[in-house]
């Protein structure tokens, strides 16, 4: 080994470097080789690791092939393993003399960490303050515990691809077996987790310097762990921060947003619809309102009962709501003339969904008529319906 100061690279000598390339060289050009000389290449790989960035995983393909092969209750060193073209591509990677002279870098790399959680029917992460959270199809709820957390942690990198490269990554999770394919970058114990830790690694391989996993606890892995219990609200509506920006240079800032969610809340004290480690309160319809300015976008279907309780409590509300038979009412209400919002200012996050929330046009009957096809009402019965809105707009 060679370390190289003014770089703080961990290089393999030039010597040893050769011995490897001429090896694999030599090998892809057989249709079979001697399990000793299989041993001997493996050998020579595994003295290079420390110098690989990615040295460990490129051997895995060649390492367990011949693992599969290899009859070692005789410790038959002469026996013939057949070379796969699938395993000589595997090894074209050693055959190439520049890949074993970049090195790897010793000095301490500013991680950015993800923290990672699956159960059997959804998986989570998050990269505060970000969060993503998805769940699984039918098939994939089948799988091993063990490869639905790595691919819990292949669906947080896919999500944030872009604004992950070129960063060292370290994932936080709290399975021993995710944990131990990152860093040890492959096993041989389960071919299924090694099929979904090399997609990892693949993509790791081209776009960050650095990848390594740490063990924690899962009681201090609550915020993933919480993502894979509680979903994302399919009806969750919510501003544009830059138009609630907007509203609050109008109105003055809220001290609580009413009906919200840690997805979507627009100030730091906010009252969920259930139970949520980061609310401040629960069920915005059952608490007192003891605060100066509240914010509310409550779903339609609750705005007759917010009515209630803003008339109620008395309490300065800021209220979003579209034209129904309660506009002159809340005219009547208002203690400033309303705001009408520009369109394309609504964004709406959904359950099934890996992305952010996306940006909408945001058109209440169209809304309407979405979410009634989406609970099964024929076109027969949603025309009707939407007659009688027309009629009440």
């Amino acid at each position: 080994m060679l370390f190289d100061s003014s770089r703080l690279n961990l290089l393999r000598g030039q010597r040893c470097s050769l011995t490897i390339v001429h090896t694999a060289q030599q090998v892809c050009t057989q249709t079979t080789i001697s399990a000793e000389r299989c041993l001997q290449l493996l050998g020579y790989m595994v003295a290079a690791w420390e110098a690989l960035p990615f040295g460990r995983f490129l051997m895995r393909d060649f390492q367990n092939h011949f693992l599969s092969l290899w009859n070692k209750n005789h410790s038959n060193l002469s026996q013939q393993i057949p070379l796969t073209m699938q395993v000589k591509r595997s090894l074209n990677w050693w055959t190439t003399p520049q890949n074993l002279s970049q090195g790897k870098t010793w000095a301490l790399p500013q991680w950015t960490v993800l923290t990672t959680d699956a159960s059997l029917t959804s998986w989570g992460a998050t990269w505060p303050p970000r969060t993503c959270q998805g769940t699984w199809s039918p098939a994939e709820s089948k799988l091993p515990i063990n490869v639905l957390e790595i691919r819990a942690i292949r669906n947080a990198i896919a999500h944030w691809s872009q604004e992950l490269q070129n960063k060292p990554l370290r994932i936080q999770s709290d399975n021993a077996t995710a944990e131990a394919y990152l860093n040890k970058q492959g096993g041989t114990r389960s071919n299924r987790a090694m099929r979904e830790v090399a997609q990892i690694l693949t993509w790791a391989e081209l776009h960050v310097p650095a990848i390594s996993a740490v063990f924690i606890p899962g009681i201090l892995n609550w915020e993933a762990v919480y993502l894979t219990r509680q979903r994302i609200d399919q009806g969750e509506w919510s501003l544009r921060f830059d138009v609630f920006t907007q509203l609050v240079t109008r109105w003055g800032t809220p001290d609580i947003d009413m009906f919200a969610s840690r997805h979507n809340f627009k100030v730091p004290t906010y009252c969920a619809r259930s139970q949520d480690p980061r609310a401040a309160y629960v069920d915005a319809l059952v608490i007192p309102w003891i605060f100066k300015r509240v914010y509310a976008f409550p779903p339609l279907a609750l705005l007759p009962r917010v009515i209630c309780k803003i008339r109620q409590e008395r309490t300065e509300t800021i209220l979003h709501w579209p034209r129904r038979p309660w506009y002159s009412e809340l005219i009547n209400m208002s203690a400033a003339p309303p705001w009408r919002l520009p369109l394309a200012r609504f964004a709406h996050s959904r359950t099934n969904k890996t992305r952010q929330p996306s940006e909408v046009a945001f058109d209440g009957l169209a809304f309407e008529t979405e979410l009634w096809r989406s609970k099964g009402f024929s076109k027969e019965a949603t025309d009707i319906l939407l007659k009688a809105r027309l009629r009440l707009v």
